[in-house]
């Protein structure tokens, strides 16, 4: 037998074999939201770990993502703890402040512990970069009356041309009269 043959034959001996499961950008990203919504803390979630936030994923992934994180959360409701992640069912109106050149792109809301959240990206339309990007939520009850307003900056505040950043809104007691009380939102971005 050939030399070649031979160490052809032991290298395919001992090489493992192995598989190939690919997997879309949606399951991709549902499975990423379901394991963070099983993480109590927002800073340990993997969409919040630097260079993972929504900017650097496809819409795809995006919303494999929520669907995977509100579908999770659903399932770990307890009403018994306060520690627990809540879907948020609150209408959302968004304003695509047009005469900014920004969109927001993607929004979802949640409850955790005493607070409020809306995550989502802000993607900017025009040909010019924008500086101090902000996202402002003005909060409402059931009977539409506005009980709070609270705004944030996209990360990083300045969004360049064509680009888009995302931003984390967190709203707590001192926000709004009362949490539980948040029954429809809107959101509008601006710049400097």
């Amino acid at each position: 037998m050939p030399f070649g043959v031979v160490v052809l034959l032991i290298i395919s001996v001992f090489l493992p074999s192995a598989s190939v499961v690919a997997t879309s950008p949606y399951e991709s990203g549902y499975d990423h939201g379901c394991d963070d919504a099983k993480i109590s803390d927002p800073s340990d979630r993997y969409i919040n770990q630097p260079e993972k936030g929504p900017a650097y994923h496809t819409s795809e992934f995006m919303d494999g993502y929520y669907s995977g994180y509100d579908k999770c959360s659903s399932n770990n409701d307890s009403n018994d703890d306060d520690d627990d992640i809540r879907n948020s069912n609150t209408e959302r109106s968004i304003d695509s402040s047009s005469n900014y050149n920004l969109h927001i792109s993607s929004a979802t809301s949640y409850f955790e512990r005493n607070y409020f959240y809306i995550v989502g990206e802000v993607l900017n339309t025009g040909s010019n970069d924008k500086e101090f990007v902000r996202v402002i939520a003005t909060l409402y009850d059931k009977q539409n009356n506005v009980i709070g307003t609270q705004f944030t900056y996209t990360d990083p505040s300045t969004i360049q041309s064509e680009e888009s950043a995302p931003f984390k809104l967190i709203i707590g007691e001192s926000d709004v009269s009362s949490i539980n009380t948040i029954d429809d939102y809107k959101i509008v971005a601006t710049a400097d």
